[in-house]
């Protein structure tokens, strides 16, 4: 296997030997965009035949998930505070109501 040198020209997190990185660049030039379906369908699941790609992806997927992760966190602390907020007054609005119909009847 040749050394594993560059980035791939569209998806920089995985390192590829030059031959690789020539071939998905040909082909984004030729496509004028990155050739997603091609690196999804074809690319990718031949290089995750050899260790150090799978490797790679494994090593992706965490980053993804503790992001992920990481993300949910500043959601619940920026937003959570005033999800319960807003259940209390949606619970007294509630109460509130119960009692202005009970008094009606």
């Amino acid at each position: 296997m040749a050394l594993i040198a560059k980035m791939h020209p569209s998806h920089n997190w995985l390192r590829v030997p030059d031959h690789i990185y020539r071939a998905a660049l040909e082909r984004n030039i030729a496509k004028g965009e990155p050739d997603m379906e091609h690196f999804w369908g074809t690319e990718l699941p031949n290089l995750l035949q050899h260790t150090q790609y799978r490797q790679q992806v494994a090593a992706r997927v965490a980053e993804l998930q503790e992001r992920s992760a990481a993300i949910s966190l500043e959601i619940r602390a920026r937003v959570g505070s005033q999800l319960e907020e807003q259940s209390e007054l949606d619970l007294e609005a509630h109460r509130l109501t119960e009692l202005l119909g009970a008094v009606d009847e």
